[in-house]
């Protein structure tokens, strides 16, 4: 700043007095912020940075005392600025108009500020998300803490005994249960102008939603720069965005723990190990995911864990009718439609929370309620029945070239169930051999002793999916081992039929090629046991 020019400029436009007049150092307690003493002020600041030992002291000053430092010359500036305006007679209006230019040119020399990046990704987010924000019916969701009903507001809000904000958040559900509608309605609350009540978001700058399956980056900063707030994050450097991460008090949501792929989960540790106290992860996952994130991550960081129970159904039911979407004939009979679901077993109201289950229910309650069965005869097995055709006649036609009957839709659903089933087995059990074989070379008493009724619980968590196939894979070892006769006697009933149910294994056929078949095997089935020495290359 060219302290002499200013003040040849403001002496001659406001009749600055001489030099030695005590107005510029001592200024009259009813004027002690006059232009005059203003103007020293700044050309003080100005001698002391332009100073030797004050020039190396600025250069090690770090970001919050620039900041500082800044403030106070944007507030010496204001009071030069409006004073000399004054002076010369300018209308209070043109004194506005000033300050914010000059507010302005302040910013540009500042650069990018944590709450000018907020505003600015809050800017990005809702750009792009014009698109996707529709006014959809959201019900609040029905959540649980240690078997206590909670409200979102109130996990939202939740802090430990210190005040501080939970390191994560777990939100555990079956599918369908809403997860992602929660996920979705977080951020769009926080995009959303705050309304006159309170808001559970405050004490959070910036919501983040994640995807866990779309994530292939690790590293939170270049997230942001590619995938996340790219238009945004352009105006920062790497250095800056990793500085407004730990500042900034951030809600990263990631939404599908049982879909994460490597990057996802190694970007969570990676918040974790950098955690920031105003920083919190809110996660949701199926219920046996969320159990191995607890266990994992519970022990030593403060948390809050709550089961997500779906909605209530008939709060769901008067949305979706009220919705554009909404079948007509669903819409004319709305009231028919809540007198019915009342009728219904208390047991399939409580599925019917779930709205995925409801809303695929109430594309055939039409032609169910027609039939007279929907209040009397519809238990839950109908009701799984009811999704499982409505799934696979709307996975068959995605597949298909047009519309398919029902008996069609069946038809084909039924062949490449079979078929993914019986790959999904191969696939387990390949897994459960790699597993085995680094852990002892007799992989046939092993499979037997880890069917040992009391240990059976605690070995079948190794995955997920896996106790259910642990039959199967029995009866596979102990067929290719030749003692098939004395391992399944020794079974227990449950465990054989649940085995026999699975992959339908009967007395073998051997074929030209060396492998056994099962006789008798439904059309379409591609279920096959190999001797041992083709069992490499059928697993492999």
């Amino acid at each position: 700043m060219d302290i002499t020019l200013l003040y040849h400029l403001l002496q001659r436009a406001c009749s600055l007095p001489s030099a030695d007049d005590p107005a510029w150092t001592d200024p009259t307690g009813s004027d002690p912020h006059s232009l005059e003493h203003t103007l020293y002020l700044i050309k003080e600041e100005r001698n002391k940075l332009s100073h030797e030992g004050h020039t190396q002291e600025a250069q090690q000053m770090s970001d919050h005392q620039l900041d500082l430092k800044l403030n106070d010359l944007r507030l010496l500036c204001t009071k030069l600025l409006v004073e000399a305006a004054r002076r010369c007679g300018r209308l209070d209006k043109e004194i506005v108009e000033l300050n914010d230019k000059m507010e302005a040119r302040l910013q540009e020399i500042r650069g990018v500020t944590s709450d000018k990046f907020v505003m600015m990704a809050k800017e990005e987010m809702l750009k792009t998300a014009q698109t996707k924000m529709v006014d959809e019916w959201y019900q609040q969701p029905l959540l649980q803490s240690c078997g206590k009903p909670v409200t979102l507001d109130d996990v939202l809000q939740w802090r430990t005994s210190d005040g501080a904000a939970p390191a994560f958040i777990l939100v555990t559900g079956e599918a369908g249960i809403g997860k992602s509608s929660l996920c979705r309605h977080v951020q769009e609350c926080w995009l959303r102008p705050p309304g006159d009540g309170r808001d559970p978001l405050q004490c959070y700058q910036l919501v983040l939603h994640v995807r866990c399956r779309d994530v292939n980056i690790s590293d939170a900063v270049r997230l942001l720069q590619e995938e996340l707030l790219p238009d945004t994050a352009w105006w920062c450097s790497s250095d800056t965005l990793s500085k407004f991460l730990q500042t900034i008090s951030t809600l990263w949501i990631f939404d599908g723990l049982e879909e994460a792929t490597e990057e996802a989960a190694r970007l969570i540790n990676s918040l974790f190990g950098k955690r920031q106290q105003n920083n919190t992860v809110l996660v949701t996952a199926m219920p046996e995911y969320g159990g191995d994130f607890l266990r994992q991550h519970s022990t030593h960081m403060p948390h809050l864990s709550v089961s997500l129970c779906g909605a209530d159904p008939l709060e769901t039911i008067r949305s979706i009718t009220q919705s554009k979407e909404c079948d007509g004939d669903i819409k004319r009979h709305a009231k028919s439609l809540m007198e019915d679901f009342e009728e219904l077993d208390p047991h399939v109201q409580q599925e019917l929370r779930n709205p995925l289950k409801l809303r695929l229910t109430l594309q055939g309650w039409e032609g169910m309620r027609t039939s007279n069965y929907f209040s009397q005869e519809f238990g839950l097995d109908r009701l799984y029945q009811k999704i499982s055709d409505t799934q696979i006649k709307s996975l068959s036609e995605s597949l298909s070239k047009g519309p398919m009957t029902e008996a069609e839709a069946t038809q084909e659903g039924n062949t490449v169930y079979t078929f993914c089933h019986d790959t999904q087995v191969h696939f387990l059990a390949a897994r459960y051999v790699d597993s085995v074989m680094k852990e002892s070379s007799d992989l046939h008493s092993h499979t037997l002793k880890l069917f040992n009724i009391s240990t059976l619980q605690e070995n079948h968590s190794r995955h997920p999916q896996l106790g259910r196939f642990l039959p199967v894979l029995l009866i596979l070892v102990s067929l290719i081992s030749g003692s098939a006769s004395e391992a399944v006697l020794k079974m227990e009933r449950q465990w054989l039929v649940e085995g026999a149910a699975l992959c339908c294994v009967v007395p073998r056929q051997t074929t030209d090629e060396g492998c056994t078949t099962n006789a008798g095997r439904s059309p379409g089935s591609s279920f096959v046991e190999c001797d041992p020495s083709r069992l490499g290359k059928l697993w492999g």
